[in-house]
Parts: structure tokens; C-alpha cells; sequence
């Protein structure tokens, strides 16, 4: 083996270390999006394209803000609900010990200041207790109370989501689509109309990127190996110059 050999290899395989290290740092994503009740029915924009390129890219240790806006557009006023499987997801992760953690707060014009209508995300978090929050049984599955709106207005809920950094077991792919808000609206009438989940008949996001990112990395590995045991053949050699 040459003697300029080793030094190649060796610097193969420290680029190939470094670049992998990119896959480390934390990115923080944002779905924005509208809901809107005209009346007879709950219209949304949300972008099914977007959210299924963000949910392939997630991995541990990221965070996502979900920002939703809710709209009265009807010429009466309506109470709003979410579904509560939001708030069961988060807590099922985070009773785990790992996965995701989160805390959702409404921004309801009718309400003094916002409403933190759940948050684990730290353990002193002043969270409303679900089993307090106004519950919406006529509609399918259990539905919680957000307020109410007047013909014209608008509220939002955002929602922070933190991803354990050490969360290899955790289903982003499953996990993501269960945290998008699904809402109800009962109008004066007292009529339910409930919204269709955003992502149905869609599957979310793949897992493309991460057999690429496990792909790097034992590529990478072996290539440090493969440095490592050739530097011990020429150091067996005596060609260390």
C-alpha cells in the first residue's frame, strides 16, 4: 500500500464522521392552518403536500408549532370543540417516559387572555384538567370545549410538540397525523356538524429519510473501520512515514 494511502482513508472517513453529525441537530417545523364553519359545514386549508414532506424529515429531537385558526362564518354563533385524541396522544407519550410532549393553548376573543387547555411539557405546568374542560358528547368520539364565537369571529390554538431526543421507537409518521386538530361546531340550533379529519384517505409522510440517514451512518462506520484497519496493516509494516 502506498504511504499517501493512509492519510486518504483516514480523511474519508472523518468526512464522512462530520457530515453524518448533521443529522444531530434539532429542527423546529410549523403547520399553520384554517378551519372555518360557513354554517352547514367545516372548511379547512390545510396543505396534506406540506404536511406529509414535513412529517418525512422528523426526527428525533425536533419540535413542530401547530397553529390553527378557527372561524365563525356563519351569520349566527357557534360553540367550538377539538377532539380529545390531541390530548390523549400526548399523554400516552409522555406516560412512556419518551416520544413527545406538549402544550396547547387557546386564543378564544371572548376570553380575557389565552387558555392553556393542556401542557407536560414541564412538571409545574398549569394545565386545565381535561376531565374539567366542557365536554361534547353528541358528536362521534369525545370533543372538549374551546368557546364560543360570534357571527364573524375568529380564535386560533397553537400548539408546541417536543420530540425526545432519544425517541428512535416513536412513529412520527403516526404520531404527527394524530396531533392535528379535529374540530366540532354546535351551532344555535343546537345542531353538531363535525369536521372530517384533514389527513383522511392520506397516509402520512414515509420513511425514506431515515433509511437514508441509517444508510450514512453505516456507511460511515465502515468506512472509519475500514481507516482504522488499514493504519493497523501498515503499522504492522513498519510503513508509518
Amino acid at each position: 500500500m502506498k504511504k499517501s494511502t493512509c492519510p486518504a482513508i483516514f480523511l474519508l472517513a472523518a468526512i464522512l464522521i462530520l457530515s453524518m453529525t448533521s443529522f444531530s441537530y434539532a429542527d423546529d417545523y410549523t403547520v399553520e392552518y384554517s378551519c372555518s364553519y360557513n354554517g352547514s359545514e367545516i372548511k379547512t386549508d390545510f396543505d396534506k403536500s406540506a404536511f406529509n414532506d414535513m412529517a418525512a424529515s422528523l426526527e428525533p429531537g425536533d419540535n413542530i408549532q401547530y397553529i390553527v385558526t378557527y372561524e365563525n362564518d356563519s351569520d349566527a354563533a357557534s360553540s367550538w370543540f377539538v377532539k380529545s385524541n390531541v390530548f390523549k396522544t400526548l399523554e400516552a407519550n409522555k406516560a412512556k417516559g419518551s416520544g413527545c410532549s406538549g402544550a396547547i393553548t387557546n386564543n378564544n376573543p371572548n376570553s380575557k387572555s389565552p387558555v392553556v387547555l393542556f401542557d407536560n411539557t414541564k412538571a409545574d405546568a398549569k394545565a386545565v384538567p381535561l376531565e374539567n374542560l366542557q365536554k361534547l358528547q353528541s358528536a362521534t368520539g369525545e370533543y372538549l370545549s374551546m368557546g364560543n364565537l360570534k357571527a364573524g369571529q375568529t380564535g386560533s390554538v397553537e400548539m408546541e410538540i417536543r420530540f425526545d431526543g432519544e425517541s428512535e421507537d416513536l412513529d412520527f409518521t403516526e404520531t404527527v397525523g394524530e396531533l392535528i386538530m379535529q374540530f366540532a361546531v354546535e351551532n344555535t340550533d343546537q345542531k353538531v356538524v363535525s369536521q372530517r379529519h384533514p389527513l383522511a384517505d392520506t397516509k402520512t409522510g414515509n420513511s425514506v429519510s431515515m433509511l437514508l440517514m441509517l444508510a450514512f451512518m453505516t456507511g460511515s462506520a465502515l468506512a472509519a473501520l475500514f481507516a482504522v484497519i488499514s493504519f493497523v496493516k501498515i503499522w504492522k509494516r513498519g510503513d508509518r512515514s
